[in-house]
């Protein structure tokens, strides 16, 4: 038989050649998750991340979470990315459970999509379209049974649910003449637990941060600057938007800043989330199932083993959050037992806990399988861990670096033990030690997290970046550059130099208790030497470290609405400035930001406050919304170094 193409004959041996086993080869199945970042309720919220993973450039790939971040913040405008996500996820806000997706621990199903694809060769020439044609699709199951069955036109994808963990075989069928295709299908679902203290938390970077408006300004009377008796006026505030007549009222809170979780200002920008979320992005048939809980003010004692004060409260609200190991215990076990005291082995590890009440050392643990331990849902694939520096005094530090000696709130702060140096920190670093070694205990205890024989346990601890630098990366930060939002702040260089020195030493610290069995991650920390508090790349109103007052009807040196608090920027770190004009706390009543919301509300301070309530409230604005905390491009550069170490631990062989 002779073919003519185009005048030209070509001898073909059909006896030799099966038409319809070279289309077979022709036809492949693709498929990938809809959504693998299965935090996230909606599949697009992932798809704007991947689809800007997927156009960064070579370059950009080194650190593609900080160059992803850098993207998001110039693409939309400076308010982030965050705002349109943060209340559709599988979250739960009011029961502070990851509830509010079915199955959300333990998936049973996974969506994907799956596509025919079509490779043109020779054979096209003699075959119908098969893209043209309608398919039919079959998911099987382990026996052959037909999980799934799905029709419509071979161009276009089709969605199917997949059983988790066992997966199936898809095939697909689009004529008698074309032999189907199939795959196996089975998706690898990776559970990752965030636990920890602000740095992990994300504190600083609001998911809807507050807005302002330029035809309305606010004055707080007088603070007291020294106790010599000096006073500074607090006047030509920025006002939050919104048709509120009081500070103290329940509509101005309706206009302040929210969270994905504001008992601990928890943010969508955490480093710990975003790393989770970059490796949904990297792989398309590997799903994350990411189980944040890190708390803003955490230490391992009050924090992760026993409730804290929340972060911010509000009437109606309760005043402790609970333990970050028993919230875990919630989502993980198939059944709990609540109230149960502390163990014994623990308490012996952290002598420290021998003081507390008995009835403040209740917990909630998984019920005991028979044989064999806690009984868990699922294992705990890898556990991002960022704790340490309340324990060692982060806030006592940072306080004696910006409060002068004449100060009336250094006074105060020493007579509540809540402002301390580095000679007062570095005596904490054997304490510190037992706290981890309670802690290391109590995973293994409560989770089985341990450590493989010959290999490590699944434990990412991070370090601490450099804070205290300018743009050189040489000169510690001093004066009141970023600070002029609260006249009584100052950073004194050569505190703020011994600080830095003290962190690194803290670092080192960290490092020797993860060991061998933990992976330290740090790579970060020079990165951050450059893009300090006071760090600042020229004069335009990005780097600008001042703060905006209204004098004279006009606002100086900018006005509040300009102030972006997501866009590229040298500094990495929240000033007091930053913090004001980005989340803006601030409380309503004092009886509900007291001694139960906060340790820093006791004594003399909440004395004062009480006395000073509205001037207070600007203390309250530029401190406790996450000044000296990681920006969110700060946070991306974290999580990139977070993300590696993890996918290093995700390679190796089960």
């Amino acid at each position: 038989m002779k073919i003519r193409i185009g005048g030209v004959f070509i001898a073909a041996l059909l006896a030799g050649v099966c038409l319809p086993c070279a289309v077979q080869a022709a036809n492949r199945i693709e498929w990938r998750l809809e959504n693998p970042f299965r935090l996230f309720k909606q599949p697009e919220h992932t798809a704007l991340h991947r689809e800007t993973f997927e156009n960064l450039s070579e370059s950009e790939r080194a650190a593609p979470i900080l160059a992803a971040e850098r993207i998001l913040e110039t693409r939309l405008g400076g308010r982030g990315w965050a705002e349109p996500v943060f209340n559709q996820t599988c979250y739960n806000q009011d029961a502070d459970r990851y509830n509010a997706c079915p199955d959300y621990v333990l998936p049973k199903t996974h969506r994907i999509v799956a596509s025919l694809v079509r490779q043109q060769n020779f054979w096209d020439l003699f075959t119908p379209d098969v893209a043209a044609r309608t398919c039919t699709w079959r998911l099987l199951g382990t026996e052959e049974q037909i999980l799934a069955e799905a029709e419509g036109p071979c161009r276009r994808p089709i969605v199917l649910d997949v059983p988790y963990p066992l997966g199936g075989q898809l095939m697909v069928d689009a004529g008698p003449t074309v032999a189907a295709p199939s795959v196996v299908v089975k998706v690898r679902d990776v559970l990752i637990v965030g636990l920890g203290d602000s740095f992990g938390a994300g504190e600083g970077n609001p998911d809807q941060p507050v807005t302002f408006d330029d035809t309305r300004d606010f004055n707080y009377g007088f603070v007291d600057i020294a106790a010599s008796g000096a006073r500074a006026q607090l006047n030509g505030y920025p006002a939050r938007e919104g048709n509120w007549t009081s500070i103290n009222s329940e509509a101005f809170d309706r206009e302040g800043a929210r969270w994905l979780d504001r008992e601990c200002h928890r943010s969508l920008y955490s480093h710990q989330l975003r790393a989770a979320l970059q490796l949904a992005l990297e792989d398309p048939k590997r799903a994350i199932t990411f189980v944040g809980l890190a708390c803003s003010g955490a230490e391992i004692p009050e924090g992760l083993l026993l409730p804290k004060p929340v972060r911010e409260c509000t009437p109606g609200e309760r005043f402790a959050t609970p333990a970050q190991l028993s919230q875990l215990s919630e989502e993980l076990c198939t059944s709990v037992m609540r109230g149960v005291r502390m163990p014994a082995a623990i308490i012996n590890r952290i002598p420290e806990l021998r003081t507390v009440s008995e009835d403040e050392m209740l917990v909630t643990r998984c019920t005991p399988a028979p044989g064999q331990g806690p009984g868990l849902k699922r294992p705990i694939d890898l556990i991002f861990l960022s704790i340490g520096g309340n324990d060692i005094g982060f806030t006592p530090i940072v306080s004696d670096s910006l409060l002068s000696e004449t100060s009336i709130y250094r006074t105060l702060g020493r007579q509540t033990g809540s402002i301390y140096g580095v000679d007062q920190a570095r005596k904490r670093l054997d304490l510190v030690k037992q706290r981890f070694d309670g802690l290391r205990f109590a995973l293994e205890l409560f989770f089985r997290v341990r450590s493989a024989e010959g290999g490590q346990a699944p434990v990412l601890l991070t370090a601490y970046p450099h804070m205290g630098y300018g743009a050189d990366g040489l000169n510690a930060c001093g004066g009141s550059k970023g600070m002029e939002v609260f006249p009584p702040f100052q950073l004194d260089a050569a505190k703020v130099g011994k600080a830095e020195e003290f962190t690194t030493e803290l670092n080192g610290h960290l490092a020797d208790i993860a060991g061998r069995s933990w992976t330290y991650v740090d790579g970060f920390r020079e990165d951050f030497r450059t893009h300090g508090l006071c760090a600042s790349n020229g004069d335009n109103l990005e780097e600008t470290l001042g703060f905006p007052r209204l004098k004279d009807a006009q606002w100086t040196p900018f006005k509040p609405s300009a102030y972006l608090p997501y866009t590229p920027r040298q500094r990495w770190f929240r000033t007091p400035n930053d913090a004001f004009l980005t989340a803006n706390l601030h409380a309503a009543k004092i009886s509900s930001f007291g001694a139960n919301c906060s340790g820093l509300f006791t004594g003399v301070f909440r004395q004062l406050a009480r006395l000073h309530w509205t001037p207070f409230q600007v203390f309250l604005a530029s401190t406790y919304g996450g000044a000296f905390h990681p920006t969110g491009e700060g946070q991306a550069r974290i999580a990139d170094d977070v993300a590696a170490a993890a996918r290093a631990i995700l390679q190796q062989p089960n």
